[in-house]
């Protein structure tokens, strides 16, 4: 709950300021802040509430957010720690490289200590990046908190994720709960 009220909440109501904005003439400082604000708002949920949420899980992805020795250690410790979910690793690299470096980036090196350019994070400042980098944390945590609550199923109950086809327009839910078929010998019967 404290991930989607302190963490997701406030990054997304930054984000729709920037909707709001968007081709309305505001100043060039009210603009930047706006971007700054939904950047650290986003980067806290994902960098320090997400981990918080996943370690009640029984999950510990504190080695994501190292640097590239710590997070090859971490990810044997997660693997070794959790042999049925190595796939995940292979996720999180992706993750990695395709957006959380650089995010991590401009929050860090610009955002809070100011020892880059600004020029270096011009696209961070555009509503369609800020559009996409929501999209990623939060399509991101998703995903991790599904198979993290589903690893907790020993039952016949798991949770799957709804094909794109098959989701209702109206009620876009992307998980379903998935009674498995269990089939039972004829000595059984």
């Amino acid at each position: 709950m404290v991930l989607l009220v302190e963490g997701l909440l406030p990054s997304y109501e930054r984000l729709k300021e920037i909707r709001a904005s968007d081709g309305q003439h505001i100043s060039i400082i009210k603009g930047r802040q706006q971007f700054e604000d939904f950047t650290s708002a986003l980067w806290r949920a994902y960098k320090t509430l997400m981990p918080k949420a996943s370690i009640l899980l029984g999950f510990d992805l504190g080695f994501l957010f190292q640097e590239e020795p710590g997070f090859e250690k971490g990810a044997i410790a997660f693997k070794t720690a959790h042999p049925s979910q190595t796939t995940l690793i292979d996720y999180l690299r992706i993750q990695r490289a395709n957006w959380q470096q650089q995010l991590k980036v401009f929050r860090n090196e610009f955002i809070e200590h100011r020892t880059a350019d600004r020029e270096k994070f011009s696209d961070y400042y555009k509503p369609e990046t800020a559009e996409l980098l929501f999209e990623a944390v939060w399509r991101t945590m998703a995903d991790l908190f599904a198979v993290f609550i589903s690893s907790h199923f020993n039952g016949p109950f798991t949770i799957e994720e709804i094909p794109s086809a098959e989701r209702d327009p109206t009620h876009p839910r992307r998980f379903r709960w998935v009674l498995q078929r269990v089939t039972m010998s004829k000595t059984d019967s």
